[in-house]
């Protein structure tokens, strides 16, 4: 990867850290934690689906 840099720099005066990930980077950032939060509001509304019909069960038991 570092190889790619080098030969795409090789005729610029573009130093090697001055590389950052930009906007896109931050996109790709914001997309993962919204992606996040989403999938741990789903994982928690399935994890209360679950609790009340064991409930439900153990009153039918009952």
């Amino acid at each position: 990867m570092l190889e790619f840099v080098r030969v795409t720099l090789a005729g610029k005066d573009i130093p090697a850290d001055a590389i950052t990930a930009g906007w896109l980077g931050g996109v790709f950032f914001v997309s993962l934690a919204v992606a996040s939060v989403l999938l741990w509001r789903n994982m928690d509304k399935r994890i209360k689906r679950l609790e009340l019909r064991r409930r439900e069960a153990e009153r039918q038991d009952d």
